[in-house]
Order: C-alpha cells, then structure tokens, then sequence
C-alpha cells in the first residue's frame, strides 16, 4: 500500500515519517496522554 501526502508519494509509512521527521512513538504518546 502506498501513501500519498502533500501530493507525494511515499512506498512505506516509514519513508513518510522519515521524510517530515516525524516520531510515530511520540505521536502516540502525546495522543494518548490527551
């Protein structure tokens, strides 16, 4: 499955996240505390 953001396209959530420096760990930790 690929991922399309900001009309680009990435293979992998991976390259997504690594592409925007983005944490999913920390993503899912600032959501869940809310």
């Amino acid at each position: 499955m690929a991922y399309c953001y900001d009309g680009k396209t990435y293979e992998t959530i991976k390259e997504m996240a690594e592409e925007y420096g983005i944490d999913r760990q920390r993503i899912y930790s600032f959501r869940r505390r809310g």
